[in-house]
């Protein structure tokens, strides 16, 4: 027979593996009645991934006992395939330490926070951010500078130049208005 879609349609005749008949009785003891089929093979592959990891840990802890010389230690075996107790405990204890342990209280990192806050931040200095060269030497500003190339541009191209500034500070009319008189 197909397997049910949820457990409430589930009679509990459905050919399903040992682990999932297992986790459904489970399941329906802590009063779990209605959920999908999947879940119980969600908690399968999730329990046989935590068992591989924890004997896998429990084998290491053991070779690196045997490989250290101590005999009758946490992890020692007789033969290489083996696994204590103890290794197995050790293993867990290693996961839960490593991989499930609890996040800070948030009380106190609000309080840690509160404090670090507490202390000013240093005022920038005077040569704070990007040190620039010289203004002559960026081209950030307008390009007041480039006398020379426009003058080497109309030549070749045969037109007369324009006036330039010190065209029209030198030679301008007494009418008008020169550049320093602007800011005056």
């Amino acid at each position: 027979p197909q397997q049910p879609p949820s457990s409430l349609s589930d009679s509990g005749l459905s050919k399903r593996p040992r682990d999932a008949r297992l986790l459904h009785m489970v399941l329906a003891h802590l009063g779990v009645s209605a959920y999908q089929e999947r879940v119980p093979l969600q908690l399968m592959d999730f329990a046989y991934r935590y068992t591989a990891d924890i004997l896998g840990e429990a084998v290491r802890i053991t070779e690196s006992a045997a490989s250290v010389g101590t005999k009758g230690g946490a992890g020692a075996g007789k033969d290489e395939g083996t696994v204590t107790l103890a290794a197995i405990r050790s293993a867990i204890a290693a996961k839960l330490n490593n991989q499930y342990s609890s996040n800070l209280p948030k009380d106190f990192l609000l309080e840690m926070a509160q404090e670090k806050n507490r202390v000013g931040l240093p005022r920038a200095e005077r040569d704070f951010g990007v040190r620039l060269p010289p203004e002559r030497y960026c081209f950030t500003g307008a390009g007041w500078g480039l006398k020379d190339e426009w003058e080497s541009e109309t030549e070749a191209s045969g037109d007369e130049p324009d006036e330039t500034m010190e065209d029209v500070r030198e030679g301008g009319d007494e009418n008008e208005a020169n550049e320093e008189d602007d800011f005056e």
